[in-house]
């Protein structure tokens, strides 16, 4: 029995030891078993379960931070190290909690702690201090951080890792970025696992621009513990600095689970879309970073080299704007940028002088870009712009640039300087003769009067090139040359042996509509429709022709314009045609459905409302226009483009106080200057409000004074007051540099109020000669020749036609001409154009003495009837009474 009771008091004696509570030392003991084997996890699990039990233990709380900062939860760390130091103060959890801020840059938090907890310090520590330090740095208190910076530099132990710290610290803020990079680094290989080393060597090899060692450092940080945020994003920087897109893309996918939609991230996956050339996304992204700091630069020049990608110019410039504007120096890289955005947007406007002028030197790399950019301005009619940039270009050298910028500036100089494209396109061709680079030296030396040089030099290029492709080239040579003889025979030559050559189809077709030979026009249309080499612009003049004369062959080159623009819908010059095509076919409803569709999406923004406008004024559609201004400003409320492309229309169409409203708004909405005071200037002229036009003339800005838009208006000042010889003085000297159509006009207008004629002509044909497409200009020639010399004006009628074969009156006096000269036949080709398209009196009458010269009296007869159900004036029923007396058939 004693046995049994012992038995059960030992056996109660183990189950009450057992079931015995468990103290924190146990709970230490148990984590440690598994943190000695490195498995942290596990640890935490157990401490956070003590954490539970014993909730006043700071040594509990302070190992379980230990192990969760291990396991990388760093937020979970910092609170447990916090509460323990609640518990009971002790410098070294101060320091592991102060690592822990630093880490998530939560510099307030250390500076908050570091002063409440002063008092308690065991001892003055260097590394507590440190971090006090670094924390008021970021936190703008400079001259407080530096204070202690160097105090700990005097005192801490030497070559101690404070001590070195302090110096790179020291080193950097005063202005030494080498020699502080040099102590983060040895900092870093003190203590591997150093937040603020690898930050500190990462942020100045940064500022260096030494990317490999930023990355080094970030990198070394990461083999050894979890980093923030910020250590990331140095790495991603760093990377993408690199090159190293995949690695960049690694540590911004973990920035956009921890911080989606922050400034940094979108910065930084911004660059790496525009670096991957994913143009849409870095569009978005950077748009978004612009609204969340709109002074950010690298977000802004991101937006702008995207949308410059994508084609939205206006939207481009708009974002460079303000980086424009906040620099005091704008850097040429900027200005370059700027200047091929306005020059994209077709605005060579005072702006664009202004970016071009600012530019300090010319960039070796943007040479091609300036040649565009300078042809862009001439075809613009920016003829001042083109001349500025053909001069600053004026000093390259060949060996500086390629082969395809060498030949547009062979074309850019051939408009100022002859001598020098001339210079330019021999050295081009002596360093590569290419038969492109034979072309353009022997076209400029026939433009410069030097044919039988020219044709030498494609004589001896015999054995290197086809004969076809060199009677094609001296076929272009006899046409500057206005060699009808030899260009006759080549023409010949090069359809005897190619039958289906395009550019002599070209010319057979060009000589059987002239003549009025349909057949034979058809057939050689024919032949340009299959030819695939045919230029879409002889297509269409086919097609014009075919169409006026009603042959159903003309519906089968307008298919084929419209299969070139389906190919090709980028291209703003098959657009053209294809659009014209669809006005002379009437086909509006085809016209409205292609403007408004999704087909022109490639053409950029500005090109895009442009081709609506240029296509509805085809169709005289003034209500459709003014909508689509409406419109083309409502969708980019900021674009000056919109509004001076209106009061230019407007203008055009004689709306005068219409564009002076709309040059109101303009200087309403972006202010004024040079340019809208110079039209306002211009409107008051046109608008004959010669005071007001004088008063506002003298508000233009001094610097002004003597420029060609300056002299123009004083001439037409000068003009409209009646004083002719100074109005002569004036324009002339501004026509000498500017040869604008209002210049011209304006020369012309004085000539003729002194009614000095002999020289207006001299005047008229040497403006013709230089601009053979100012119709205005050969409109008047050809009145004048009208009236003095009949076989002058055939060909200026002629090139009228050639532009415009619906110019009517053109039409008139050209058949009347033909008439008058004998050339019976094609008087008659013209007549019938005219016929078909001319209710007018006056043109009807031609007509009808065209058909009775010819003999056709029952034709003639039925045109005069025709004419005189018009009711016309009484000289013209004369004419008719005189016909019938005539042809004795009035009885």
């Amino acid at each position: 029995m004693k046995i049994n009771s012992y038995i059960l008091v030992l056996i109660t004696c183990f189950a009450l030891f057992a079931c015995a509570p468990k103290t924190v030392e146990d709970y230490v003991s148990d984590a440690n078993k598994f943190i000695s084997n490195n498995k942290y996890q596990e640890a935490s699990i157990i401490l956070k379960k003590g954490v539970s039990e014993f909730p006043e233990s700071a040594k509990l709380r302070e190992q379980l931070a230990d192990s969760l900062s291990k396991v990388g939860d760093i937020a979970g760390a910092t609170q447990a190290y916090n509460v323990s130091l609640e518990i009971e103060y002790r410098d070294q959890v101060a320091i592991r909690l102060f690592e822990l801020l630093r880490l998530q840059e939560q510099n307030e938090t250390i500076i908050e702690i570091y002063e409440q907890t002063a008092s308690k310090h065991e001892k003055e520590i260097a590394s507590l201090s440190l971090y006090y330090a670094i924390a008021l740095a970021k936190e703008n208190e400079p001259r407080k951080s530096n204070m202690l910076l160097r105090k700990i530099d005097a005192t801490a132990q030497a070559n101690s890792f404070e001590k070195t710290i302090a110096s790179a610290y020291l080193n950097w803020y005063d202005g030494n970025p080498k020699v502080a990079l040099k102590f983060f680094t040895n900092a870093q290989q003190q203590k591997a696992d150093s937040y603020d080393a690898a930050l500190g060597a990462a942020t100045v090899a940064l500022s260096t621009q030494n990317y490999q060692l930023a990355a080094t450092a970030i990198e070394t940080l990461l083999d050894k513990q979890e980093a923030g945020n910020i250590s990331r994003i140095l790495l991603a920087h760093s990377y993408l600095n690199m090159g190293l897109l995949d690695k960049a893309e690694t540590q911004i996918s973990i920035l956009e689970s921890r911080i989606p939609e922050s400034l940094p991230y979108l910065v930084l996956s911004s660059t790496h879309y525009i670096l991957s050339n994913d143009f849409e996304r870095a569009k978005i992204d950077s748009e978004k970073a612009i609204l969340l700091d709109g002074k950010n630069a690298i977000a802004r020049k991101i937006a702008v080299v995207a949308n410059y990608k994508l084609g939205n110019y206006e939207q481009a410039y708009n974002f460079l704007k303000p980086i424009i504007s906040g620099e005091k120096q704008i850097s040429n890289s900027i200005l370059n940028m700027a200047i091929e955005l306005k020059s994209q947007m077709g605005l060579f406007d005072e702006e664009f002088d202004g970016h071009l002028s600012d530019l300090t030197a010319l960039d070796s790399e943007m040479y091609e870009s300036y040649a565009n950019t300078a042809l862009n301005a001439l075809s613009r009619g920016s003829e001042s712009v083109s001349r500025k940039m053909s001069k600053m270009l004026s000093d390259i050298e060949l060996k500086d640039i390629n082969a395809q910028t060498a030949r547009k500036l062979t074309v850019l100089h051939s408009n100022f300087d002859s001598q020098l494209a001339l210079t330019l396109s021999g050295a081009i061709y002596e360093k590569s003769s290419t038969l492109e680079n034979l072309a353009m030296y022997a076209t400029l030396l026939a433009r410069n009067n030097e044919l039988e040089k020219s044709l030498e030099f494609v004589n001896d290029a015999k054995n290197k090139y086809s004969t076809e492709a060199l009677l094609e080239l001296k076929f272009q040579l006899f046409v500057i040359a206005g060699d009808a003889k030899n260009l006759n025979e080549t023409a010949r030559t090069l359809y005897e042996k190619n039958s289906s050559n395009a550019m002599a189809n070209a010319y057979y077709f060009n000589q059987a509509a002239s003549d009025g030979r349909l057949a034979d026009a058809i057939s050689f249309c024919n032949e340009l429709e299959k030819n695939q080499s045919t230029p879409i612009g002889v297509l269409y003049q086919c097609f014009s022709f075919l169409h006026t004369e009603k042959a159903k062959e003309s519906d089968r080159l307008a298919l084929k314009i419209e299969q070139i623009f389906e190919g090709t819908k980028s291209s703003s010059k098959n657009l053209h045609f294809y659009v014209q095509t669809l006005v002379d076919k009437k086909e509006l409803r085809k016209l409205t459905s292609i403007l408004t569709s999704e087909i022109l999406k490639e053409l950029n923004e500005v090109k895009l409302w442009q081709v609506k406008i240029d296509a509805l004024s085809f169709l005289n559609e003034p209500e459709e226009i003014a909508l689509t201004f409406r419109q083309w400003r409502n969708a980019n409320p900021n674009s000056k483009h919109a509004l001076l492309k209106q009061i230019t229309y407007l203008e055009t169409i004689g709306e005068l106080n219409n564009a002076l409203r709309t040059l109101n708004d303009f200087e309403n909405k972006f202010g004024t200057s040079d340019l809208t005071k110079v039209l306002r200037v211009h409107f008051l002229l046109s608008n004959n409000k010669i005071k007001q036009a004088s008063l506002a003339f003298d508000t233009l800005p001094y610097y002004m004074e003597g420029t060609p838009p300056w002299l123009g208006l004083q001439g037409r000042i000068h003009l409209a007051n009646g004083r002719y010889d100074l109005a002569l003085s004036s324009l002339l000297e501004a026509y000498s540099t500017n040869p604008t159509s209002r210049n011209t006009g304006a020369i012309i207008a004085a000539y003729l109020a002194k009614k000095d004629y002999q020289v207006l002509e001299s005047f008229l044909i040497s403006h013709v000669k230089n601009k053979p497409n100012d119709s205005k200009a050969r409109n008047v020639l050809t009145g004048y020749y009208l009236q003095s010399s009949s076989e002058k004006a055939l060909p200026l009628l002629a090139k009228s036609i050639e532009e415009n074969p619906y110019d009517l009156d053109s039409l008139n006096n050209y058949a009347w001409l033909l008439n008058a000269s004998g050339q019976t036949t094609k008087a008659i080709s013209f007549s019938e154009l005219l016929l078909k398209l001319s209710e007018k009196p006056s043109h009807l009458h031609t007509v009808a003495i065209v058909y009775e010269s010819s003999g056709l009296i029952e034709k003639s007869m039925i045109v005069f009837e025709r004419m005189m159900e018009l009711a016309p004036p009484i000289e013209l029923k004369r004419e008719y009474q005189e016909f019938l007396e005539r042809n004795e058939l009035n009885k």
